[in-house]
């Protein structure tokens, strides 16, 4: 450039001024040295008409004002291609500056954000119990018949089934079980009869509970330093011991009763049964939807230990255990449990998810607010479950995640959806099980859900309404089933003969006559022989709707067409069958016998085949 000016012969101030002009404009190298050129003939020319450099130089002005008209000129000229790619170029970094500032503010509200928890859902459910006295709680009287069991036999720590019958393994040391250990039953069924529970919910172990798990087992020793009690714990992490205990106990009461039968003590079977009766009745008063499902599966045991007994006392030639009174109180036990019908609480569903929410999201007072990091940290780690988010990129990424997902106001709206359409499915009967929609409206919760929330899904309950909704309605068809055979006993008592229809026994001896969970009209009743000598049929026409007489399913493995009430949908719209259900609904025919009972010895052929093991 020095050269190109230099041609000009222009005084030393003029060249410096030109080429301060021409490199100030910051243009493209070719396009400064036009600039100089231009300035060159401008001053050459100016110097020719007579005018001074110093004219020259204050008529120009300054250099930078000068530069900046210039370099807009010749950018205008520029070509298309080339504005197209600043306009690129500005759009780019508006773009990542825009970028950056919302990462910033989004990475502050979740790195830095704070839950408020407004509720202590568990301080709620433990204020009642912490009112009621001690000795009117069930829970400290469970732990007192735990201590007082004491160690299991080795054999049933080793197959973890107790025998049913006298041709089982083990039978004999069974029974001496039971009998050496009466006085802890007797408080088993005496806990069981009280109107409370008495568990108090926590997210640490109850010491006294661990003290009877020790002397269970002798190995087990508890250590209290691992466990940190929380005040306000969240619910889908307070301990339920006392369900699978509660189950435990519910399987003494029943083969404790298959010994009672055995010694022909009356009494003492109709003690088993009412305790497990009372068992079932206590769980399905729980605040959690798993205590329902836990007093759903009592239920049904005590409604097999029932039938039963009540085959068995009808069976030819045999001396029958239970006399009519007996008959009369299991008809009414069994008309009691649940209050008269097991209800599925939905706002408890409801109350587990607020609380959740509450702990992982900020609150704006108003019912929205974001995931923030903190809170998923200690729920990760409150769990012992692996944080995700210790992975760096997954960390940096997770502020633009928790943005991307709903809201806190969204999932709560999702929320009441599945509480909502669980109210409504709460109230359908089983033969219309299709249409119920909770499990949708569950599907469409997941969909939302994010991190920690995934895990809070499963610990709450990943498990289909449907099935839950399906238990009970066939724990009632069973409720009504013993109701009714215990009526059709009575009948016979009176008239020497079962009735011919179950009509003869409404409203005397039987409120109303059962409903199939499966079409919704009455359960089918039939008598298979002649004369005093005929015995009742009870069933329902099973899952495919289709009445069959009374005979069970050609398949020999299929245990049970009640237990998969979700092929109902693919029964009532065949073309709508997935072709997993297809291959179910082949084996799916045959009617579901409710009396005499098709109770699978499972049992005592477990038991059978374990014991034609080698030992370890």
């Amino acid at each position: 450039m020095e050269a190109e000016i230099a041609k000009f012969s222009l005084p030393d101030g003029l060249s410096t001024l030109t080429g301060r002009t021409a490199m100030a404009t910051r243009l493209w190298p070719e396009e400064r040295m036009d600039v100089a050129r231009e300035l060159g003939t401008h001053f050459a020319d100016g110097l020719a008409s007579g005018r001074t450099a110093e004219q020259l130089a204050a008529d120009f002005g300054n250099p930078g004002d000068a530069a900046a008209l210039i370099r807009d000129a010749k950018v205008r000229c520029r070509p298309l291609w080339w504005k197209s790619f600043r306009w690129v170029i500005r759009g780019a970094a508006i773009l990542t500056a825009f970028a950056l500032i919302s990462y910033g503010y989004l990475a502050a509200r979740y790195f830095w954000g704070a839950p408020v928890i407004r509720v202590n859902y568990t301080a709620q459910y433990n204020a009642p119990i912490l009112a009621t006295p001690k000795e009117q709680r069930a829970w400290p009287m469970y732990i007192e018949a735990m201590r007082e069991l004491g160690p299991q036999p080795e054999w049933y720590k080793e197959q973890g089934l107790w025998p049913a019958s006298p041709e089982d393994p083990h039978w004999a040391e069974a029974v001496e079980y039971f009998r050496a250990h009466e006085h802890a039953l007797k408080l088993v069924r005496k806990a069981a009869a009280m109107p409370t529970l008495g568990y108090v919910f926590s997210n640490v172990s109850d010491p006294e509970y661990m003290k009877a798990l020790e002397a269970r087992n002798p190995t087990f020793k508890y250590d209290a330093s691992l466990e940190t009690a929380q005040e306000n714990p969240a619910l889908v992490g307070v301990l339920l011991p006392y369900l699978g205990e509660m189950r435990s106990m519910a399987r003494l009461m029943k083969y404790d009763a298959a010994a009672a039968v055995a010694a022909g003590d009356r009494e003492r079977f109709m003690a088993d049964l009412e305790g497990a009766l009372n068992l079932g009745d206590q769980a399905l008063r729980g605040k959690f939807i798993i205590d329902i499902t836990v007093g759903i599966a009592i239920g049904q045991l005590a409604a097999d230990m029932a039938m039963q007994q009540l085959e068995a006392d009808g069976a030819a030639g045999g001396k029958p255990l239970l006399t009519g009174e007996d008959e009369r109180r299991i008809a009414h036990q069994f008309a009691a449990l649940g209050g008269g019908r097991v209800r599925i609480d939905p706002e408890s569903e409801g109350r587990s998810w607020e609380d959740m929410l509450q702990r992982l999201f900020s609150d704006n007072g108003s019912g929205e607010g974001h995931l923030i990091k903190a809170a998923a940290d200690d729920f990760y780690r409150d769990f012992g479950v692996a944080n995700p988010t210790n992975n760096k990129f997954v960390k940096v990424a997770m502020p633009v995640v928790a943005a991307m997902k709903s809201s806190r106001g969204e999932i709560a709206a999702q929320v009441k959806a599945v509480v909502e359409a669980m109210h409504h499915d709460e109230e359908l009967p089983l033969w219309r099980a299709f249409e119920r929609t909770a499990d949708a409206e569950y599907e469409k919760l997941y969909a939302r859900c994010i991190g920690p929330l995934l895990i809070a899904k499963d610990l709450a309950g990943n498990s289909p309404y449907q099935g839950i909704f399906a238990n009970r309605d066939l724990l009632e068809t069973r409720r009504a089933a013993v109701e009714t055979v215990c009526a059709l006993k009575q009948y016979k008592r009176a008239h020497g003969s079962y009735p011919a229809d179950l009509e003869a026994m409404v409203p005397a001896l039987l409120p109303a006559i059962p409903i199939d969970p499966f079409n919704g009209k009455p359960l089918r009743y039939k008598l298979a022989g002649e004369g005093s000598g005929a015995t009742p049929l009870l069933y329902s026409v099973g899952v495919d709707g289709v009445d069959d007489g009374g005979t069970f399913s050609p398949n020999p493995d299929d245990k049970g067409r009640e237990a998969n009430p979700r092929l109902i949908g693919a029964f009532h719209d065949p073309k709508a069958a997935t072709p997993v259900q297809v291959k179910e609904m082949e084996r799916s025919h045959g009617d579901w016998m409710l009396y005499p009972p098709r109770i699978d010895r499972v049992d005592s052929g477990k038991l059978k085949a374990m014991q034609s093991r080698p030992s370890k």
